[in-house]
């Protein structure tokens, strides 16, 4: 009993997409992922680096790739007014059950998924003082 529930727990730390990774369909089709380079930001209004991280993203911009913010607040009320007060400029989905971090399942937030044509080419977990610039470099080092 105890080793199947430690197997159990082990497990949800280790499945989730690693680089290389095609994103399920059906995970895809919920993102609305289209042909090219999308960066998926998985965010919380109780997420202190989220807020802090957010704003650095509002005006970013790179040829051909789309920001996408994926909100994983149970409480859509909370989401909606964190988004409000941050002014997003990109598209956003609301997971309020889990379901599309779930098959990320990173080990923190923020993260950053960078997918291409359907496929996992990068990830950034956990906050980072310049995130910007961090972005400008994971993508550049993916197009080559």
């Amino acid at each position: 009993m105890r080793l199947s529930l430690f197997l159990s727990l082990f497990s949800l730390f280790l499945w989730g997409y690693e680089i290389g990774d095609p994103v399920d369909p059906q995970i895809a089709s919920r993102l609305h992922l289209q042909k090219g380079t999308q960066v998926l930001l998985f965010f919380a209004s109780w997420c202190h680096s989220c807020a802090r991280e957010l704003p650095q993203l509002k005006d970013f911009s790179s040829p051909g790739v789309e920001l996408v913010g994926v909100d994983v607040d149970e409480d859509l009320r909370a989401a909606r007014r964190f988004q409000k007060k941050l002014s997003l400029p990109f598209r956003v989905i609301n997971d309020p059950q889990g379901e599309i971090i779930s098959q990320f399942n990173p080990v923190a937030i923020p993260a950053i998924y960078i997918v291409s044509d359907g496929v996992v080419k990068d990830r950034i977990i956990g906050s980072h003082p310049d995130i910007r610039a961090l972005l400008q470099e994971r993508l550049r080092r993916i197009e080559r």
